[in-house]
């Protein structure tokens, strides 16, 4: 996130990312874009901005990061919610990302303690299994977040190419 203006100035001097996407694609690289999504506004319009810059020359996936929350409730701009009296707020970049040949999955959160243990150490998370800082029971809260992770992004497998 936040990253669009930089993109916009590698090639075309920040006047959008015609340019860019050319250089991409003239490799034989698809564009992929991984949008994480937490429970704030800002993450939902961070998608809509990518999306108009650049349109169906991406495939656009969204991450929901639960560690912002369990349920879709918790994303309500992303989700859509009814605000005061009825009128529905937020949902349109989801609904515009998944009718435009988009995908959306849900991320695992990992335990926060065991979170911030493994980050401190400053490891990929497999590698952290084998820490000795990390307790029997941080190093199964990571199999697990491990294990859910894989999955989360097989759903996505043929968007990325795996």
């Amino acid at each position: 996130g936040g990253s669009l203006g930089e993109l916009k100035r590698i090639v075309d001097d920040g006047d959008g990312v015609d340019g860019l996407i050319d250089a991409i694609k003239g490799q034989g690289y698809e564009i992929v874009l991984l949008h994480v999504i937490s429970n704030v506004a800002a993450a939902t319009a961070s998608v809509r901005d990518y999306m108009n810059a650049f349109g169906d020359n991406a495939t656009h996936v969204a991450i929901i990061n639960k560690t912002w929350g369990k349920d879709d409730a918790d994303f309500p701009f992303w989700m859509g919610f009814n605000g005061a009296n009825g009128v529905q707020k937020g949902g349109k970049a989801r609904a515009d990302l998944l009718a435009n040949g988009g995908a959306e999955i849900h991320f695992p959160a990992l335990q926060a303690g065991t979170f911030a243990k493994v980050d401190a150490e400053n490891l990929p998370f497999t590698a952290a299994l084998e820490s000795a800082d990390l307790s029997i029971t941080e190093k199964a809260h990571l199999n697990k977040f491990l294990k859910a992770s894989k999955e989360a992004f097989m759903e996505i497998k043929d968007k990325l190419g795996l």
